[in-house]
């Protein structure tokens, strides 16, 4: 989009954006703990993912931690984030401010999220139901 939008220059600036280091290393150290313990909060409010957690499988879980983390970040972290807040978010930021724009894209990243989860089949019934586990497993990382 951004070639076809703003050509050279403006994939020179997106591409320039993915390497900025603008925060402290707390900010680093919040994102590679915080973001994983909202992750698990998420999963533990739904049903029965308490009956689900082994303690014994912890150690294993903190041992595949580094390898998942790279993995999403060359999946998900530099094939889909630049999209979504390299493109998206700036433009949706400019038309309706930074916290109604944020909002924005918020939604529709869990909205697209919820129903690539449904078409994949991901063990959730079609309707509300389904729709509200979704939201439940999303939201808090919005």
């Amino acid at each position: 989009m951004t070639a076809a939008t703003e050509g050279k220059p403006g994939i020179y600036r997106l591409l320039r954006r993915l390497v900025l280091w603008q925060v402290g290393w707390l900010w680093y150290l919040l994102v590679l703990i915080g973001v994983p313990a909202i992750v698990v909060l998420g999963f533990l409010t739904l049903p029965g993912a308490m009956a689900s957690l082994h303690l014994s499988s912890f150690p294993q879980l903190v041992a595949f931690f580094p390898i998942f983390l790279l993995l999403e970040i060359f999946t998900s972290g530099l094939a889909e984030e630049p999209g979504w807040r390299g493109f998206a978010l700036p433009r949706l930021q400019d038309r309706f401010g930074p916290l109604s724009g944020t909002v924005i894209l918020g939604l529709l990243w869990g909205a697209g999220i919820c129903l690539c989860s449904l078409r994949n089949g991901q063990r959730m019934r079609v309707g509300l139901r389904s729709l509200g586990s979704c939201f439940q497993l999303y939201a808090p990382q919005l």
